[in-house]
């Protein structure tokens, strides 16, 4: 049951003591209750939903590798399994993280009419996730309509974030059903999978 546990808000799983990082009592009673955790969402996110700023003792772009090792290490500790999480981060357009790369936001980048600076940029943006210990890349989903909603963040196209060095699938990709359909061996088993994993973008549930 641990390994589909997803429900915890993953700026919630560390406090900075004097010295460093420590899990806070949310994500170590959420280990307990579920004994592991299958992926936390978004533990370097920096924005007012998160209620992170520079001022408030929250993880610097140095300190992330050393603030997931924490996290894992707990994690691991807690698993009958012995088995880690899954990390997800935003990265609509770049990492949403204090010091993250910032690429502009879609609409712009389309634009521009430049494939090859998004490939050079998506490239910084995945070896920065890659180094600061995210797993999975979450992206705002895609509008092939504009009534599907968010289309300043959505992209139309294999994310290059997949394509360089991030070997992960990206929820809210297009082509991510396709990937699931191979790996799972059909259409109603990717769905399944994507469902276990969280996946709640109805677009890119129905985009094959």
């Amino acid at each position: 049951m641990g390994q589909l546990n997803q429900r915890l808000l993953g700026w919630k799983g560390l406090r900075r003591p004097a010295g460093g990082f420590e899990p806070t009592e949310e994500v170590l009673a959420e280990i307990e209750r579920w004994q592991g955790m299958g992926s936390l969402y978004a533990p370097m996110r920096a924005d007012s939903w998160a209620g992170r700023s520079w001022t408030t003792g929250e993880i610097r772009p140095e300190e992330r590798a050393e603030a997931m090792a924490v996290l894992q290490e707990v994690l691991v500790a807690g698993s009958p399994h012995g088995i880690g999480v899954l990390v997800a981060e935003e990265a609509p357009h770049g990492h949403q993280a204090h010091g993250g790369t910032v690429l502009p936001v879609n609409l712009a980048v389309a634009a521009s009419w430049d494939p090859a600076a998004l490939e050079d940029a998506s490239r910084a943006v995945a070896a920065e996730l890659a180094a600061s210990g995210a797993h999975l890349a979450h992206l705002a989903h895609l509008a092939h309509l504009a009534a599907q909603g968010e289309t300043i963040g959505g992209r139309n196209g294999q994310p290059a974030h997949q394509r360089h060095a991030f070997d992960g699938i990206v929820m809210a990709d297009t082509f991510a059903v396709d990937r699931l359909t191979g790996m799972t061996g059909g259409l109603p088993s990717a769905g399944r999978a994507g469902l276990l994993a969280g996946w709640t973008c109805p677009c890119a549930m129905t985009a094959s």
